[in-house]
């Protein structure tokens, strides 16, 4: 469901069909908050969950949407404008007692019960974080229904400000090579690459914002193979 005035447009995206939500700009606090579509084409149907998030927050999380594997360790995390004191926890609308007066909520060997739309907040009036934990999805800057699609270079101005959302349990991201809650931040070069900036470069130099290191550059130290994504083992 998403806000009065919403329209939805069939389109194309790297020679897939795909749909085009766009949210009304007068739509006001009805456009932020956890929104939800249903995809279905003859036997088949598709979930897919958005989080849209305020510019003003007075509690904000590090990331809109995180992605993890059964067995895993995940600690979600906010800053916020109010005392700590006062925040409280959600998951799913059902309070999480433990996570009262916590700017971090961990959670240790994830389930898939544990995914879901997070909240951290003092009073929920669409000012507070929202966050979504997918439980199993993709990885190495790959996406698809069988993680095979790997995300392409594109100019800064194509990409800029483009919430990819593909069907779950991948969940959406920023484009490669740009994150914020709006997507129009390029990665800090050299530092960071991918979808919403979340991989380490761990080469000593020319790192690209979505593709990572280049085949055969020189890795930094702790970190070997191609494109320096192998960490080295250390042996006693």
């Amino acid at each position: 469901m998403f806000p009065p005035g919403s329209s939805v447009v069939s389109t194309y995206y790297n020679a897939y069909s795909a749909l085009r939500v766009s949210i009304n700009a007068g739509s006001g606090a009805e456009k932020v908050g956890a929104f939800f579509a249903t995809a279905t084409k003859e036997s088949r149907s598709q979930d897919i969950s958005i989080v849209i998030l305020p510019k003003n927050a007075d509690v904000t999380p590090l990331q809109r949407s995180i992605t993890v594997s059964i067995g895993d360790h995940v600690t979600l995390q906010v800053t916020t404008t109010i005392n700590t004191s006062e925040l409280k926890w959600k998951l799913n609308n059902v309070d999480i007692p433990q996570g009262n007066g916590k700017d971090t909520l961990t959670i240790n060997n994830i389930r898939t019960s544990d995914a879901g739309i997070y909240e951290c907040y003092k009073d929920r009036n669409g000012k507070h974080a929202m966050m979504r934990l997918i439980v199993r999805g993709c990885g190495n800057n790959t996406w698809g229904r069988s993680c095979g699609i790997e995300c392409s270079t594109k100019s800064e101005a194509a990409c800029s400000g483009i919430l990819l959302c593909p069907p779950d349990p991948i969940g959406c991201s920023c484009n490669a090579g740009f994150h914020s809650h709006t997507c129009d931040q390029a990665c800090t070069a050299g530092s960071n690459y991918g979808a919403g900036c979340n991989q380490q470069c761990h080469c000593s130099s020319n790192c690209d914002n979505a593709r990572g290191c280049p085949s055969g550059a020189a890795c930094i130290n702790g970190y070997e193979g191609n494109k320096c994504l192998g960490k080295k083992c250390t042996y006693f």
